[in-house]
Order: C-alpha cells, then structure tokens, then sequence
C-alpha cells in the first residue's frame, strides 16, 4: 500500500487495539493473566513497522504477538523479536495447516 493508505489502515487498527488491550488489562488485572494478541495483519513487514502499534503494544506491556495475513510471502522470519515482542506467523497456509501451540 502507500504511504496514505498504509497511514489509514494502522490508525484504525491503531483504535481498535487500544480498545481491545483496555479491556484485556481490565480482565488480566481481575485474573492474573498474561494478555497475548493475534492480529490479521503483522505490524512488522519487511522494512516497513507501524511505529504506533509497537507503541501500544509496548504500553500495555505485551509480549507476545500472533498473526496471520501474508498471502504466500514465506520469505518472512517465523518469529521475530522486536523491541522486545515476539511477533508468530500462524497462517494457516505459512504453517501447512498444522496446529500451532499458543499457550505455554
């Protein structure tokens, strides 16, 4: 995507998060739970970082991310740590449909 349309698409998703991780820091405070995400998209391809979902995830001191949406780009890392997250392809296709264990 451009510029424009990549600046669009994560500040939405940018909204969507925050709400979500409010929640889920509500409920984890209640249960004493690790909060993991899974996104459709990565926040982290190639050279290109959504700065402001890294930032988030960082706020809410998230540590563990799971997505799934690379349309047969099997060139990306499976896992990769940045900024202190780990971010998991769990594509279906990219896994060859085998299950992917998330929970410790």
């Amino acid at each position: 995507p451009n510029k424009a349309d990549f600046a669009k698409l994560t500040a939405r998703e940018e909204l969507r998060l925050e709400t979500s991780l409010k929640e889920a820091c509500r409920l984890s405070e209640a249960s004493g739970k690790q909060i993991v995400v899974f996104m459709h998209f990565p926040p982290i391809f190639s050279d290109t970082v959504a700065e402001g979902l890294i930032e988030l995830l960082e706020k809410y001191n998230i540590r563990r991310v799971f997505y799934g949406h690379i349309h047969g780009n099997y060139f990306l890392e499976p896992n990769i740590l940045y900024k202190n997250i780990n971010f998991s392809i769990i594509s279906a296709d990219y896994l060859d449909f085998k299950p992917y264990k998330v929970l410790p």
